[in-house]
């Protein structure tokens, strides 16, 4: 009996994991704190209107009473499908420490937890790891999309560090409330057990999974004008902030994965549905870009444990990804995010 419960409990764990913090060497352990909060104090101290939307935060922080009330006018639905987690704490957050104050620290302590988190897979990848926190795609949510960065630190310290099954489920449920891309994660976690599952056979668990991923597309769009979600009103003309280039790439690193082998797939199961998600639904559902952008960490560091050909592939298009997407912003205002 406790072999198979620990046996359920290894399948419902990711199979990229951290390592254990006492196995980390006592100088790493260091290096993680100082660099983590580094990368968030950084980040919190550049001057708070020099980004696109942070005038938008300052009124959430102050004007959150306002809309909760009308999301509870609007009824339970409403309520729910417009991030009340997110609303609850802008309230509190902007209460008791004021608009300014409460933006830094939605910039900084976020930005310091998925970095902390990254950081803990270990000093061998430390270079690659800096450089995925570091990617466009990664830091922007922590410069103007910083409900979403908030959510990814709350699913990425749920998703990586809890090893209790259920207080890690309930953790990552609470994230689509904070932001509304990760009922979708969520969803998407929930079909990529199908190709974790030995008992399956991999080429129709391969195509469960991608009807399951043009299905969610084409649904929950109705489902979300249905709810009254805020982001409906978007969905038809939001790209998600990844162009023709970005689609290029990610193309490539799941078709690396792809060839990996089952049993790569198998371990990076999450990350291959995201990926298989977002290939399959970028020409028909708009909001797939921001979908990937709240699981893309979780994608590049799955690159990490690829065999040793996919791993140096796969790395090298990130590099390459790195410096395209940096090359245009050096110039830019807010380096591309300015106002």
């Amino acid at each position: 009996m406790v072999d198979l419960a620990e046996k359920k409990r290894e399948r419902d764990y990711p199979t990229n994991r951290p390592l254990p913090w006492r196995r980390l060497p006592c100088a790493y352990r260091f290096f993680i704190v100082i660099l983590a909060l580094f990368y968030g104090i950084v980040l919190a101290t550049r001057p708070l209107l020099e980004f696109k939307d942070r005038l938008n935060y300052l009124n959430y922080f102050s004007v959150s009473d306002n809309l909760i009330e009308r999301r509870l006018a609007g009824g339970v639905m409403s309520f729910l499908s417009n991030e009340p987690v997110w609303l609850l704490l802008a309230r509190s957050a902007g209460e008791y420490f004021g608009p300014e104050v409460a933006l830094r620290m939605l910039v900084g302590i976020p930005a310091a937890i998925v970095a902390f988190v990254a950081l803990r897979f270990g000093p061998k990848d430390v270079f690659w790891i800096v450089l995925f926190l570091l990617i466009p795609l990664v830091i922007k949510n922590h410069v103007i999309h910083l409900r979403q960065g908030l959510a990814v630190a709350v699913f990425l310290f749920a998703y990586f560090l809890i090893r209790r099954t259920k207080l890690r489920i309930l953790i990552i449920c609470l994230c689509p409330f904070i932001h509304s891309s990760f009922f979708f994660i969520v969803i998407l976690l929930l079909v990529s057990r199908l190709l974790r599952s030995p008992r399956v056979n991999f080429a129709f668990s391969f195509v469960i999974v991608l009807a399951a991923c043009i299905v969610l597309a084409v649904s929950l769009p109705t489902l979300l004008t249905l709810s009254e979600a805020r982001q409906a009103l978007s969905l038809g003309v939001q790209s998600g902030g990844l162009s023709g280039l970005g689609f290029l790439f990610w193309i490539g690193i799941l078709f690396l994965i792809f060839i990996s082998g089952a049993d790569s797939i198998r371990s990076a199961a999450f990350p291959f549905t995201l990926l298989i998600f977002y290939s399959a639904t970028y020409f028909i559902f708009s909001y797939s870009g921001r979908v990937l952008e709240s699981g893309v960490l979780v994608v590049l560091i799955s690159l990490l444990n690829l065999p040793t050909s996919q791993r140096r592939m796969s790395l090298l298009a990130v590099l390459v990804f790195f410096v395209v997407t940096w090359a245009p912003r050096l110039g830019s205002p807010g380096f591309g995010w300015g106002l």
